[in-house]
């Protein structure tokens, strides 16, 4: 996670304590609701899985009132249902705080003793898991209590019941395995049960023998031996040594594929050693086996060899502990061009070819052995080198990078020299290891790096007292600061180069590695630190400029965007500098422009032409100018709409100081035989560029003209729109050509295999109306404009009906409006809308609150009238619906009114959508309410004619429903003759759509059984026609 929330506390105990009042309410018996109340809990403690130790403080009063709950249920034997949730409940705080910090709650009495083993004798079929997991838990620390179980529990074998119980999740795949291993080997270390211990060893040695078998028996047994190693003396352990090197033996092979199995045989195998520590033979075979495993393929086995052989050392003298630390650095030495790994080189040694696991390894080890205090006094200093080394340890693999669990392990290892070193001994190396911790606390990549890194600064400045202006650098610092990666880069950063002595090993770090990094955005970001710090201290300009130069010759597209991306932000920070400008032309001309060609390049021909731009903005680029168009041009002919904005931005701001005519002539010439992408980008740029002559802009204005009438892709008249609109200003004699142009654009529902890509030109019109519109245009077109946006309000796209309601509030704002009336009334309609929803633009709303304002509002009915007609034939199920419940609305009240405007608007916008939509809302007018007789003979005319005749099928559907409710809703004979034409129609997909029609409408009207069965007995997609006239 980058960007994540930086959390200082638990802030959702309110939160919580709601859900948990769900979970034990016991009036509640809908087992689903407390369930999902901790599913609720368990999204909670899900944001603090990375700082679970935020929740100590409150773990006693959250889980407390859950684990008595659960107890009491027990106790009463309640139903099943509730103690499956209560424990799924706990399993969530062990998920998140781990068992042994949840543990530390289960209350461990007597009484509880035997309440939780009565439980586990019982487990029933349907028992959750985590209820099996959490009393296997619970009975772990209870079992601990310092009484006779005898006693206790007379008459009775607790040993064989505990062994059982246990027992039967040897083999069992789940986390129970893991807390019945637990239960046995606490129980088997008491003084009641101790001699029962090697019996049992025996029966795990007799269940090794069937590992292949059951692939969960092994590593049971080597935990439980694990666990009962730990904490077993003298003679136990003597016992049980012959038995654990014969399973360890026994697991070699079977372990080579399972991490888990040698993790558990490295920690067997050095707590055996450790509790033997004087045979001196066995300890260096240890050693060995240990050293090897730091190198293992899983970070658990290598973490876990680390930490034993650290905690070997510290059984050893001096001596033994620095042959240790020898053969530790001697892993860092392997393939690496230098030899030593102590020496002061090896910091910037060349790790291409090292394994990540053996560094890794080798550093956690170190780590351990600075936390455990067992590195001499005199080594420390060898030590450093390579902890450097790992702090920077990042190894390219393909397109990203390995090597950030090395970079933490060295930040572990840094933060535990300065709570294990004395200050004294660190002095003459401890300005070295501030400057590198500082460096990757503000420019790693990842967020824990940059976290773990300032963590370990923070240690070191409260330990020693030696690092120079620690208190001031570490506000900087902070741990919550660096938790953002833009915060960390672009403030933090820059406050602390203010301090030269961190700002001389910043800048050249930054310059050699970070603006050269595999990651795009923190190449971005390293550029824009360079020009903010170059900008407040000018004296570093040049020498970064000529590290920067020499870069630009290079074919690597990592090493040019962040090259490129660093000068476009110098020249930024240093305007009108004409001495950089020239040296940043000359080298310009280095780069290899066929490379742009290729789509690896596409940042750096992005970067590019940002440069261009920026620099062109301030200063005359007339001797510069061939380079620069050649970029540009490379730039318009791009796949990529970034790098196309970009060029098109370059072009517009090199027009500003520079003669770049004939170029732009050239592109309008040659529109209609360019290829797709550079006419999108003729038609952006001619909106970008700077128009010093009338000439050129009525030409430009024309050929945006051209465009949007054309047929072109939509992505190129989109662009066309947005460039009539920036072009406004400028076109005194057009600018009621472009205004109508763009209004034309409000009716633009173009459709193709993505969809109503029309919406993006509406969305975009209606934002370009609204910056052209002014007090001058004339109030009937503004009146226009307002009912259109009013109708793209009702969209069925909701990106749509965000900008026209946008776009409507700001003529609002900027008085455009002159109708006093229309703005009170829009205004009324947006409050209403606001106040019923949080989501002013939900479609449920609008729709219903339209219905108001289409009786207020006679000007606006039209458009208001196609927006639900268009929603209706959408194929969004809510739109369809709210369009429908609308409709009704407005009928309840204007029914004359609604009918005629549609029957009116059909015959106007006979385009297919627009006549469908409003064909259907005059059908659901008919269908759902009862129409005045009056109008029924107009609405079999305008059927004859705009549908009955079509050749599309949506209109002959749809006139065909509308007779077919005339006929036999209103019993209106006239529309027989038309009903008799669809049912013979030439078309048999036509004839077959009718007769089901009239088959559902005769049974909810006349119920003629004659008819029905002659319309079932007929093959309506057969050939021949039926004589329809006789039944009808």
């Amino acid at each position: 996670m980058e960007e994540d929330e930086l959390l200082s506390t638990f802030n959702h105990l309110q939160e919580y304590s709601k859900y948990l009042d769900i979970v034990l309410d016991e009036s509640i018996t809908d087992t689903r609701t407390k369930d999902s109340a901790v599913y609720q809990i368990g999204l909670v403690l899900e944001i603090y899985q990375e700082q679970s130790y935020l929740l100590d403080p409150y773990l006693d009063q959250m889980l407390s009132p859950v684990i008595s709950a659960l107890s009491t249920s027990i106790s009463r034997n309640e139903q099943l249902s509730t103690r499956n949730t209560l424990s799924k409940l706990i399993y969530t705080f062990s998920k998140t705080r781990g068992h042994k910090i949840i543990t530390r709650f289960f209350p461990h009495s007597i009484p509880d003793l035997i309440l939780v083993l009565d439980a586990s004798r019982s487990f029933t079929e349907g028992v959750a898991w985590e209820y099996r997991y959490i009393l296997l838990l619970w009975l772990s620390i209870a079992i601990k209590i310092p009484f006779d179980l005898s006693k206790l529990f007379p008459n009775q074998d607790i040993a064989t019941q505990l062994q059982n119980i246990c027992t039967a999740y040897f083999h069992h795949p789940g986390k129970e395995r893991e807390a019945a291993v637990l239960v046995l080997s606490r129980s088997f270390m008491r003084q009641d049960m101790k001699s029962r211990l090697i019996g049992f060893v025996q029966w795990c040695l007799a269940q090794l023998e069937t590992a292949k078998e059951n692939a969960f028996i092994a590593p049971s047994v080597l935990q439980f031996f694990s666990e009962v190693l730990k904490v077993s003396q003298g003679a136990t352990v003597a016992e049980l040594q012959g038995p654990i090197e014969h399973s360890l033996a026994h697991s070699a092979d079977i372990s080579l594929n399972n991490p888990l199995l040698r993790k558990y045989c490295v920690k067997l195998t050095a707590r055996l050693a450790y509790k033997l520590s004087d045979d001196i033979d066995k300890v260096e075979e240890t050693i060995g086996y240990l050293l090897e495993y730091l190198s293992d393929t899983d970070t658990i086995v290598r973490w876990s060899a680390a930490k034993h052989l650290s905690r070997i050392a510290a059984k050893l003298g001096d001596e033994h502990r620095t042959e240790i630390l020898d053969a530790v650095l001697s892993i860092y030495a392997e393939n690496t061009n230098v030899d030593d790994a102590s020496s002061n080189e090896f910091a910037n040694c060349d790790y291409s070819y090292v394994s990540e696991s053996a560094w890794h390894g080798a550093t956690l080890s170190l780590a351990e052995a600075f936390r455990n205090g067992v590195v001499p006094s005199d080594y420390v200093s060898k030590l450093v080198p390579a902890a450097i080394a790992s702090l920077h340890f990042d190894l390219k693999k393909g397109t990203a990078s390995v090597g950030s669990n090395t970079r933490d392990a060295a930040a572990y290892l840094f933060w535990a020299m300065s709570r294990s070193v004395s200050p004294a001994i660190m002095e003459d190396f401890i300005d070295k290891i501030s400057i590198h911790l500082i460096q990757k606390a503000l420019f790693d990549r990842e967020v824990h790096i940059r976290r773990a890194a300032s963590a370990a600064y923070q240690e070191m400045v409260g330990r020693t007292n030696l690092i120079r202006h620690g208190i001031d650098v570490l506000r900087a610092v902070d741990f919550f600061v660096v938790g953002v990666r833009r915060t960390a880069f672009l403030d933090a950063a820059v406050d602390v180069c203010e301090y030269e002595f961190y700002r001389n090993s910043i800048i050249p770090f930054v310059v050699k590695s970070v603006i050269t990094h595999w990651d795009f955005d923190v190449r971005k970001l390293a550029s824009q630190f360079l020009g903010r710090v170059c900008k407040n201290h000018p004296h570093l300009l040049d020498r970064v400029v000529e590290e920067l130069k020499p870069r630009l010759a290079s074919g690597d597209p990592v090493i040019l965007h962040g090259t490129l991306s660093t000068l476009h932000q110098l020249s930024i920070a240093f305007m009108n500098n004409n001495q950089l400008y020239e040296k940043i032309f000359e080298q310009l001309e280095h780069i290899q422009l066929w490379q742009f060609h290729t789509p690896r390049f596409s940042p750096v021909l992005e970067v590019s032409n940002n440069l261009i731009a920026a620099i062109a903005s301030t200063c005359n680029l007339e001797s510069r100018k061939e380079i620069a168009l050649k970029i540009i041009d490379i730039g318009l002919k791009h796949k990529s709409d970034v790098v196309r904005y970009s060029s098109a931005n370059a072009l517009g701001c090199l027009s500003k100081t520079t003669d770049c005519k004939s170029f732009v002539q050239s592109m309008i010439d040659g529109f209609q035989s360019s290829e797709g992408f550079f006419q999108q980008s003729i038609a952006l740029s001619l909106g970008y560029l700077y128009y010093n002559e009338v000439t050129l802009l009525n030409v430009s204005l024309n050929c945006l003209l051209s465009i949007v009438s054309s047929k072109t892709v939509v992505e190129c008249r989109l662009n066309a729109y947005e460039s009539l609109s920036k072009l406004y200003t400028s076109c005194t004699s057009q600018q009621d050509t472009i205004l109508q142009t763009l209004y034309n654009g409000l009716w633009d529902y173009s459709m193709d295999q993505r969809g109503d890509v029309g919406a993006w030109i509406r969305q975009s019109c209606a934002k370009g109306l609204t910056i052209c519109l002014s007090e001058n245009v004339e109030p009937s077109f503004v009146d226009k404009v307002v009912s259109r946006l009013v109708g793209i309000s009702l969209d069925n796209i909701y990106t749509s009906r965000w900008v026209a309601i946008e776009e409507l509030e700001n003529m609002i704002d900027k008085k455009l409006i002159n109708d006093t009336q229309t703005t009170n009334s829009l205004r009324d309609f947006f409050y209403n809308t606001r106040k019923d929803t949080e989501d002013v633009y939900s479609s449920t709303k609008i729709f219903e609150h339209v219905v108001t304002l289409y009786q207020q509002e006679s000007k606006l009915r039209d458009d208001i009238l196609m927006g639900l007609g268009l929603a209706l034939i959408s194929k969004n199920e809510i739109s369809v619906y709210n369009s429908r419940m609308a409709i009704l609305g407005l009928a309840d009240n204007l029914l004359d009114d609604v009918v005629k405007r549609s029957i009116m608007l059909s015959e106007s916008n006979t385009k297919t959508s627009f006549f469908t939509g409003l064909a259907n809302t005059l059908f659901v007018v008919l269908d759902e309410r009862d129409v005045c007789c009056d109008d029924l003979s107009e609405i079999v005319a305008f059927n004859s004619k705009y549908c009955q005749k079509s050749k599309v099928i949506n209109r002959i559907t749809i006139g065909m429903k509308i007779v077919a409710t005339l006929f036999y809703k209103y019993d209106y004979q006239a529309a027989k003759k038309s009903l008799i034409q669809y049912l013979t129609h030439s078309l048999p997909r036509i004839r077959a759509i009718t007769a089901e029609e009239v088959y559902i409408q005769s049974q909810v009207y006349d119920g003629d059984q004659g008819l029905l069965d002659w319309l079932m007995d007929i093959d309506w997609l057969g050939k021949n026609l039926p004589a329809a006239e006789v039944k009808l």
